[in-house]
């Protein structure tokens, strides 16, 4: 019983360590509004996100990304994010 003990801890604590390494779409989409402005409304040549189309959301981030699409900033920060996030991040924009 002792042996089984602290692999499974071990285990258990990488999980919880991995699974809080990956912050969720809500949490990284708290920062979008210092640029996009309240509520992601957009603001002066900073577009609009809010109810932005998740298909292009997809489209723009992986594009800032791959260094595919001009930025100023938004291809680093696209850098920092996983696919799964970028999908998370244009289903919640979509649905705001």
């Amino acid at each position: 019983m002792k042996g089984i003990t602290i692999p499974v801890a071990l285990a258990v604590t990488l999980m919880a360590g991995s699974a809080m390494a990956a912050p969720t779409a809500e949490a990284i989409a708290r920062n979008c509004v210092v640029c996009h402005g309240p509520k992601e409304a957009g603001q002066l040549e900073i577009p609009k996100i809010a109810n932005y189309p998740a298909r292009k959301m997809v489209e723009m981030l992986t594009g800032f990304r791959a260094g595919q699409k001009e930025a100023t900033i938004m291809d680093r920060i696209a850098k920092s994010l996983t696919d799964e996030q970028i999908q998370a991040l244009a289903a919640h924009f979509a649905s705001q």
